[in-house]
């Protein structure tokens, strides 16, 4: 029901957008998948900002690193995300 009412509260206005939200424990974290290590993360940062997320992810060849809010996690850890977000918030890391 949250994921949801975030959702509809999203701007119409942006041409941005979130290739997927999930949910980590009771925590909402959008995630951004990009096909190389660079690239621009304007809607991510975007949906961060206005929704007040303390967290954001970036799949890609990068390696495992968090700047900013957004935690960069390289392909092959994607089934470990769960963990990565729960030990981040633990350990109030962001």
């Amino acid at each position: 029901m949250i994921l949801e009412n975030m959702l509809k509260e999203l701007p119409m206005c942006i041409s941005a957008e979130i290739d997927y939200l999930i949910a980590v424990g009771s925590k909402i974290v959008p995630i951004e998948v990009k096909a190389k290590a660079i690239g621009s993360l304007r809607s991510l940062k975007i949906f961060i900002k206005e929704k007040k997320i303390p967290l954001g992810l970036k799949i890609s060849e990068s390696t495992y690193a968090l700047h900013n809010q957004i935690l960069s996690v390289p392909f092959y850890l994607v089934e470990e995300i769960p963990r990565l977000v729960e030990e981040l918030y633990y350990t109030s890391k962001i």
